[in-house]
C-alpha cells in the first residue's frame, strides 16, 4: 500500500509497476526497462522512487534497482546470479525502513540482506536460514522483521 491508500502492483506482463486506486482503476503506470527482467516485488521509497527486485534463471542478472517515476533505472545492486556477497539468487521480496534502508529476501541464498538507500551492501541480517525467505514485513514501530519462509514458518527478529 502506498501512503495515499493506493495499491502498488508489480507486473511481469507487461513489465510495469501499476498504482491502483480504491476502485481498482489504474491511477499510474510505470513501464520498466527490459533490463529489469522478471520483476518480483517493488516498494515506494520516501524519495518517490521505487526499489524493485528482479531476476530469474542461471547466468541472468539478479538485482535490486532504484527506478524513478518515469521508469528509468538510477542505481542497481547485484549482478549475475550467485552466492557471493554482492550477488543475489532470486531476490523475491523487499521491505523498507523509515530511512529507506532496504531489506531483501534473497530466496535461493536463504538469507536476508540489508542495503543502504544508495544500494550499498551493509550486511546479511540473516544468513543460512533453514528455509527460503519469500516474504518480508517490517513493523516500523516495534522494529521487528517478520520473514515468511517457504516451509510455512515465520521467523521474527528484532532489528
Amino acid at each position: 500500500m502506498l501512503p495515499n491508500g493506493n495499491l502498488l502492483v508489480t507486473c511481469r506482463y507487461p513489465n510495469a509497476l501499476l498504482e491502483m486506486d480504491g476502485d481498482g482503476a489504474i491511477a499510474n503506470k510505470i513501464l520498466l526497462p527490459k533490463s529489469v527482467a522478471v520483476p518480483w516485488h517493488a516498494v515506494r521509497l520516501r524519495s518517490g522512487n521505487f526499489a524493485v527486485c528482479h531476476g530469474s534463471g542461471l547466468n541472468k542478472e539478479h538485482r535490486v534497482c532504484i527506478v524513478d517515476s518515469s521508469g528509468c533505472v538510477t542505481k542497481t545492486y547485484g549482478r549475475k546470479c550467485g552466492s557471493q556477497r554482492d550477488q543475489l539468487n532470486i531476490p523475491c521480496h523487499l521491505a523498507v525502513d523509515e530511512d529507506d534502508f532496504i531489506l531483501v529476501a534473497d530466496c535461493l541464498n536463504t538469507r536476508v540482506t540489508l542495503l543502504s538507500p544508495t544500494l550499498t551492501f551493509m550486511h546479511h541480517v540473516i544468513d543460512n536460514m533453514d528455509s527460503r525467505p519469500q516474504r518480508l514485513y517490517l513493523d516500523r514501530d516495534t522494529k521487528r522483521l517478520f520473514v515468511g519462509q517457504r516451509c510455512g514458518d515465520i521467523l521474527v527478529m528484532q532489528l
